[in-house]
């Protein structure tokens, strides 16, 4: 079930301040299992709209991998350094944030890290899972 007040408080601890309310409605749709496309102009904080809820419910939920796949590769590097500061902040181990593309391949079966961020091609490429 998902907790509007202690979702919002999670965020602010997290980020500093409050989560826009498409955030918060994006989120109350993961958390109700539906599927979600987001649309959100670039710098408006739609990284943290899937970020912020997966680490809201590692716990309450036993959520155990979140595998983030972007259209480019440098969009993939972008999404890593905010999700391993965002895992800092909440004492997340170093190696629980993982990218993997071409230049970078930490994760290659996507089975290291909790987060795992990616791009399309790769993600497509593995029929491993």
């Amino acid at each position: 079930m998902f907790e509007q007040g202690s979702f919002c408080e999670f965020f602010s601890r997290l980020t500093g301040f409050q989560p826009y309310p498409y955030q918060v409605e994006t989120a109350r749709m993961l958390y109700e299992e539906h599927n979600v496309i987001l649309r959100a102009p670039t710098g408006a904080g739609e990284t943290l709209s899937v970020l912020a809820p997966f680490l809201f419910g590692r716990k309450t939920l036993g959520l155990s991998r979140l595998i983030y796949a972007l259209p480019l590769r440098s969009l993939a590097h972008g999404v890593f350094a905010e999700a391993k500061s965002l895992a800092e902040k909440i004492g997340l181990l170093p190696r629980s944030v993982t990218i993997q593309t071409g230049d970078n391949p930490d994760d290659p079966f996507f089975d290291t890290g909790t987060m795992i961020i990616t791009h399309m091609t790769l993600l497509l490429s593995r029929s491993c899972f």
